[in-house]
């Protein structure tokens, strides 16, 4: 890692091979030449796209799930209208609402 003020750092690789090819040649050429900023993205490139791929799926199964508690409640609801509605025109005709209300859970004695 080489450190420098140098507006263009890559225009200074050149010369960095020279001078560790000067002070060993045996050693091996270095073949990964980027600026810190480049090593960074390239590290966290990986996790953020691991983290944006789990965000989407996450969004996916959310309104997946609220798309079915949806349609559980509208069917839930339009069942119990249409007996509900039913249920009240009989109770009417009779003069009483006991029975066909499912929160009151009172005998049939009571009902007249």
């Amino acid at each position: 890692m080489v450190r420098t003020a140098v507006p263009e750092p890559l225009s200074l690789a050149p010369s960095i091979r020279k001078e560790l090819h000067a002070i060993d040649p045996t050693a091996p050429e270095f073949l990964i030449v980027a600026t810190l900023d480049a090593a960074v993205h390239d590290y966290y490139s990986p996790q953020r796209f691991m983290t944006a791929l789990l965000a989407v799926f996450g969004a996916v199964g959310l309104a997946l799930a609220a798309a079915g508690v949806y349609a559980g409640m509208r069917y839930w609801v339009a069942s119990r209208t249409a007996t509900s509605v039913s249920g009240w025109h009989s109770a009417r005709s009779r003069g009483t609402c006991f029975e066909w209300c499912s929160c009151l859970p009172l005998p049939r004695d009571y009902s007249r």
